[in-house]
């Protein structure tokens, strides 16, 4: 089995333990599941099956429509997620604001 390949970049060629990377990959894809929805996890479970059919599975292009899914799909939770942050932000700088109005009609 291949452990290792050479990858050629700007910076110049450099070794890279294939089975370490794989093992960072799956362990980046629970820390990412873990911050996704339900239905986000599913489609990237679905997306890991495909992957697992093997090489030329992956690069006939067969994965496309489920990468596309995983794709839309954290997109929307992103999008979730940064509206609620802004909402939190605004509130925040609502109070801070109105604190610093208190202080300054108490000064």
């Amino acid at each position: 089995m291949l452990t290792a390949v050479i990858v050629s970049s700007a910076r110049g060629d450099r070794f890279v333990d294939v089975e370490n990377q794989v093992a960072l990959w799956r362990l980046w894809r629970s820390i990412a599941g873990f911050h996704t929805s339900i239905q986000c996890s599913e489609i990237m479970s679905a997306l890991e099956e495909c992957h697992a059919r093997g090489f030329l599975w992956k690069s006939l292009g067969m994965c496309n429509e489920a990468k596309t899914a995983v794709n839309k799909c954290l997109r929307g939770a992103r999008l979730e997620r940064t509206a609620a942050n802004r909402e939190k932000a605004k509130e925040k700088r609502a109070r801070i604001e109105r604190v610093w109005r208190e202080i300054d009609e108490n000064s």
